[in-house]
């Protein structure tokens, strides 16, 4: 398995789940002690270990992705 960098997020305009390595980003944070295995496009292998909420400022927008 492989582990992203702090500042990389991984997202899929088709997918509905999106990941990032940056635990200061999330809104609400929840640990996944049984660390969910997420394969990529590329056959690289991921664990998900905490699953939350994202609040992204766009201007004097702003979009969420929940999980």
């Amino acid at each position: 398995t492989s582990q992203p960098s702090e500042g990389v997020w991984l997202i899929d305009s088709g997918a509905n789940k999106h990941m990032t390595g940056n635990k200061k980003l999330f809104h609400t944070l929840s640990d996944r002690p049984t660390g969910d295995r997420i394969t990529i496009v590329d056959n690289q292998e991921y664990i998900a270990a905490w699953i939350g909420d994202v609040i992204i400022p766009l201007g004097t927008r702003r979009c969420t992705l929940m999980k």
